[in-house]
């Protein structure tokens, strides 16, 4: 988990200031490798005062090293810090009229994991609700200022976080595309395998009713608390039993999401049992030979599920859609091992607020495809076209 414990050390102001200050904080720590040393990104709030006095600057010190965030700011860089090295960071506002404010020290280990503090409004604290789960979440390389869309990644029944972003390659995409990459597990089951409780139909076989859908709330709110993330483009994409997972929250929460993609997963509810207000963008892809999830629909323990069409025809009513139109010259290359541009693109127009809801199928697709390197590039791209 991308988290590190740092200590902080007290210090006092370097002059004494009235009661009305604020000292200045350090609340960030982000690292990312560059050759053989590290460039460290320090995220500070600024001190204030209510006498009459501006920020002009805060100064942000590590060892023989130092940077300026200017006051209309919120971060600076140190270059070139060596793996290993032990860093006390310190911290001063300067205001206008020349007086100044000490915050509290942080020590950092470079090459550690980034660090995070607490602010005065929030904890970093991981609710218990998380305590017993596992996670990581992967902050961007090189980010700006900006917030953050945020990406909850959802593995298929039996499989892992890690292996599912090692399958689609999310790293380096929101490294690239600069977004908060959220990677839970599902729980283990009797025959240790992980599954999400998606629904009737699939995956929690052992009935240990485990309420995932409070665990994925819990975790998206954790890391909006801990990172600065846009609210308006929070979204979740799901293979198989992750994708059905997806299904289950923009039905229930969709309010939360802006957009889902699921990539060979069903939705498990009927339309009637979906919170409609806030039309939530679905893109739905599945290939054609699918032997796991029949694109066609079937049984699944005795339990009967619905086919690609049907599952997508449920969300589109549900985002308030006219009729779907077949895109015959839209195509595209999501699979290695099928020629050419492979994928059919169907579209329901007309859609509430806007909000897209597609139907990818790839003709003799499997149920775990072999995945060009453009395949996370073009969801991505669907799922940024929607902002509540």
């Amino acid at each position: 988990m991308s988290l590190f414990v740092a200590l902080q050390v007290p210090a006092s102001s370097s002059i004494a200031l009235a009661s009305t200050t604020k000292a200045p904080k350090i609340v960030a720590v982000i690292s990312s490798q560059s050759g053989s040393t590290y460039n460290l990104k320090v995220r500070v709030q600024h001190g204030s005062r209510r006498v009459n006095s501006s920020v002009a600057s805060t100064r942000v010190s590590a060892n023989s090293k130092s940077c300026i965030v200017p006051r209309n700011r919120s971060t600076c860089l140190l270059r070139g810090m060596k793996k290993g090295a032990v860093l006390k960071f310190s911290i001063v506002t300067r205001f206008k009229s020349a007086a100044s404010s000490e915050g509290k020290k942080v020590m950092y280990r470079v090459g550690d994991k980034d660090w995070m503090a607490s602010t005065p409004s929030t904890t970093t604290t991981i609710p218990a609700s998380l305590q017993a789960r596992s996670f990581s979440i992967h902050f961007p390389s090189q980010s700006s200022d900006r917030p953050l869309p945020l990406v909850l990644l959802l593995h298929g029944f039996g499989s892992s976080g890690l292996a599912q972003e090692a399958y689609m390659s999310m790293k380096s995409l929101a490294d690239r595309e600069k977004f908060l990459l959220v990677i839970p597990d599902g729980t283990l089951n009797s025959q240790r395998e992980r599954f999400w409780n998606a629904g009737p139909i699939c995956c929690d076989f052992f009935n240990s009713q485990v309420d995932d859908e409070q665990f994925l709330l819990d975790l998206v709110q954790y890391a909006t608390r801990l990172y600065h993330v846009d609210q308006q483009r929070m979204y979740l994409i799901g293979h198989s039993n992750g994708g059905a997972m997806a299904y289950r929250m923009a039905c229930h929460h969709p309010e939360v999401f802006s957009a889902i993609a699921s990539l060979a997963g069903v939705g498990q509810y009927e339309v009637s049992a979906c919170k409609g207000s806030s039309p939530t963008g679905v893109l739905h892809i599945h290939g054609t030979a699918d032997q796991t999830v029949l694109y066609q629909g079937g049984l699944r323990y005795g339990k009967p599920y619905v086919g690609a069409v049907e599952n997508v025809q449920r969300s589109a009513q549900i985002n308030g859609c006219s009729a779907a139109v077949e895109g015959l010259s839209t195509t595209i290359d999501l699979v290695h091992d099928i020629p050419d541009a492979d994928t059919r693109v169907t579209s329901w127009s007309s859609c509430t607020r806007g909000v897209r809801t597609e139907l990818w199928t790839i003709p003799e697709g499997s149920h775990v495809p072999a995945l060009t390197q453009n395949f996370s590039s073009l969801v991505y791209a669907f799922l940024m076209g929607h902002a509540k």
